[in-house]
């Protein structure tokens, strides 16, 4: 990801410490430099009124830059109480700037309690997908909330899922190995919400055998996915075609891409580090297609002063195929998230794993740079030191779930549809939850009688005339009401459809009377020839 000098790196567990750590971290969410990989702030929330049960968080998606308030970038989170897996949250979160802790606006229920894919934010910012454990898929509109659609994408639990690199695309994949494309517009469009057939994906991928966990939009329309197999495969979206499938030692739990390199983390604490270019040069290579003179003369000399200063090598046929690929090596649980940190011409890598460590990478050298452990500090060595790793539960663990990397928020900055609003955290109703009401966990009543809804959604502000000298936005979404049918003439006009209906069924009755009564007499005519037929024989 590329970013300017001013960036920070929210992180997020589902496990947040009960006590507040040293260096200030902690929390559900923490936010670091990763320059210094020092700690800025953090957030605490309860999941309940109790205020015993941590909030915890498992996904951060963020919003374009054009919805962002002032001084302040908007996040949507999903999450639950570390102790109670049945009692999951949809979040709106605020990252400010480095000298003030993130904010929660609101948090809600969700029509199913596990959401194993996650939450995503269009990129256009207007809509929000989410993936759950019963294979179903929700669609919500970011502005007011509404659940427009739900829909099966797999058999199986979807535990992964992800916008096209054009956004009009979305790209799910599911416990059953599967990968799918949908057209966006498809899902959110008023006709086929109506509609009662099952949304259809446009593509179909059966590239692993077992569950997908991780997917990596690349350039040019491609997708790579990873399972528990330790596949890696990379598909191209509109051509229906598998492009590559590489094999990795270990099931990868993670995957990040950045220029033409693709990092997969695995469970067993290896980042694989994948050359695309290189891989499909040696995969060219193999298949029999000959390199330039001009790259095959460099390659030649190279292998020359190799062989000078190291000496000549044994050839291993394995050493020939992981040449596009390296290992780096430094986590000891699960790598359960990657991200990528551009700083001018300097590109980091930022690692996280199952027990809360965070790691940052210096791409060009492949060494580490900073270990930082923001969760419960003594009960990570605990958990390291050899004599009680077998003793070590479950709760000394704080799984690191997601790692986001954004601009710093300014002070005084303010953009988009913000940019005249008068933001404030404190008590009352804020712009953003106006603008952004908590998400429903149930369906609006869409009619299916005739092509217009009873209500058009006009997506416009207005100004809120009641304070003076505040410049405010009544953020809600303005709609134009229907003329209502008099009460009269629809009861009349249920009348004779009632009416129309029984007059039709009398009529079918006695059509159905006066066939069977033209059988019966058929029948009798029957046997009274065949009667007298016996009686001419005796």
């Amino acid at each position: 990801m590329s970013s300017s000098s001013k960036s920070v790196v929210c992180i997020t567990t589902t496990k947040p410490s009960s006590s507040v750590t040293p260096s200030g971290g902690g929390g559900s969410l923490t936010v670091l430099c990763p320059q210094t990989g020092s700690i800025l702030s953090s957030l605490r929330a309860s999941a309940d009124l109790s205020g015993k049960s941590a909030l915890g968080m498992s996904s951060l998606s963020p919003f374009p830059e054009s919805f962002n308030p002032s001084s302040s970038r908007l996040v949507l989170s999903f999450g639950g109480n570390s102790t109670r897996k049945s009692d999951t949250y949809a979040m709106m979160l605020a990252i400010r700037s480095s000298t003030s802790s993130p904010i929660l606006h609101w948090k809600c229920r969700l029509p199913e309690a596990e959401l194993t894919g996650g939450m995503v934010v269009s990129p256009c910012g207007h809509y929000i997908i989410g993936g759950g454990a019963s294979g179903s898929c929700f669609v919500w509109s970011a502005v007011g909330g509404t659940l427009l659609k739900t829909f099966k994408a797999h058999y199986r639990a979807c535990t992964c899922l992800s916008f096209s690199q054009c956004g009009k695309y979305v790209i799910t994949g599911g416990a059953d190995g599967m990968l799918h494309l949908f057209p966006f517009v498809d899902l959110v469009d008023t006709y086929s919400r109506k509609s009662k057939r099952a949304s259809v994906p446009l593509q179909t991928w059966s590239a692993h055998h077992f569950p997908v966990t991780c997917l990596a939009v690349l350039d040019g329309d491609r997708v790579a996915s990873a399972a528990k197999d330790g596949h890696v495969a990379i598909v191209e979206l509109f051509s229906n075609a598998t492009l590559a499938k590489i094999k990795l030692p270990n099931p990868v739990e993670s995957l990040c891409h950045h220029d033409s390199r693709l990092y997969a983390g695995s469970d067993r604490g290896t980042i694989y580090s994948i050359d695309l270019n290189a891989y499909a040069m040696n995969l060219t290579e193999a298949q029999g297609a000959r390199l330039s003179k001009r790259v095959r003369r460099e390659r030649e000399a190279f292998l020359v002063n190799e062989e000078a200063i190291f000496g000549k090598k044994m050839q291993d046929d394995s050493e020939s195929l992981n040449a596009y690929q390296t290992e780096w090596t430094g986590h000891e649980h699960a790598v359960s998230s990657l991200a990528v940190f551009v700083d001018d011409a300097k590109q980091f890598l930022i690692s996280g794993d199952r027990l809360g460590e965070v790691r940052i990478w210096d791409i060009e050298s492949r060494t580490s740079l900073h270990t930082i452990r923001p969760w419960s500090n003594s009960a990570m060595n605990a958990a390291k030191s050899a004599t009680q790793e077998k003793l070590s539960s479950e709760s000394q663990h704080h799984p690191i779930t997601s790692i986001l990397v954004m601009q710093q928020p300014a002070e005084s900055e303010a953009s988009g549809m913000f940019s005249t609003l008068a933001y404030s955290g404190t008590k009352g109703r804020s712009g953003v939850s106006d603008l952004f009401p908590p998400l429903q966990k149930y369906p609006e009543n869409i009619s299916t009688d005739g092509d217009d809804l009873s209500q058009t959604a006009i997506p416009f502000l207005r100004p809120r005339k009641g304070d003076v000298g505040r410049q405010r936005l009544e953020s809600r979404t303005l709609r134009r009401k229907r003329r209502p049918i008099p009460m009269e003439m629809s009861k009349e006009h249920e009348n004779s459809d009632r009416l129309q209906k029984a007059n039709d069924q009398i009529a079918r009755l006695q059509e159905e009377l006066r066939r069977k009564g033209d059988e019966v007499k058929r029948w009798q005519t029957v046997n009274n020839t065949i009667v007298k037929k016996l009686k001419a024989k005796r």
